[in-house]
């Protein structure tokens, strides 16, 4: 056998076995959230806007949703990180959008940028929340857990 064959034999092995890893549902964010404050780059959204606003988790679906129309988005999340981390990415898309949360009691807190790469995500939360450039369509966003019935 050629060097080189042998070489695209090792490496496609290589290739095939290492895992892909699926995200894995984070069960604090299961559930369904009501917006309660929007904003995007420091400017707060508008209030009848917010009060429609709802974010609908199940498993690693991650679902916007304004009145009647919804937007489907993953996410993959790691809340051993200190702040927790949060991807979010539209369904048939590349772009992903790259964020911090944290949940206090039946609060989750949000700040998501729209980042070129992991490590621009936001820092902390005060921060992001006052982060005006539009290069990272920053946003800060705050929903409060529906009960279910």
């Amino acid at each position: 056998m050629q060097p080189s064959n042998i070489l695209s034999l090792i490496l496609w092995t290589i290739f095939c076995s290492v895992a892909v890893a699926e995200p894995e549902p984070v069960a604090e964010l299961q559930g369904t959230w009501q917006a309660i404050y929007v904003a995007k780059e420091g400017i707060p959204g508008p209030e009848d806007l917010v009060k429609k606003a709802k974010l609908i988790i199940q498993g690693t679906d991650f679902m916007v949703q304004i009145g009647d129309k919804q937007k489907k988005f993953t996410y993959s999340a790691d809340p051993s990180q200190a702040p927790k981390t949060i991807d979010i990415r539209r369904l048939n898309r590349v772009v992903v959008s790259y964020g911090i949360y944290k949940i206090e009691g039946d609060r989750l807190t949000l700040c998501i940028y729209q980042c070129p790469t992991p490590q621009d995500r936001p820092k902390d939360f005060e921060t992001g929340r006052a982060n005006k450039d539009p290069c990272f369509d920053a946003e800060f966003l705050i929903f409060q857990k529906v009960e279910q019935k």
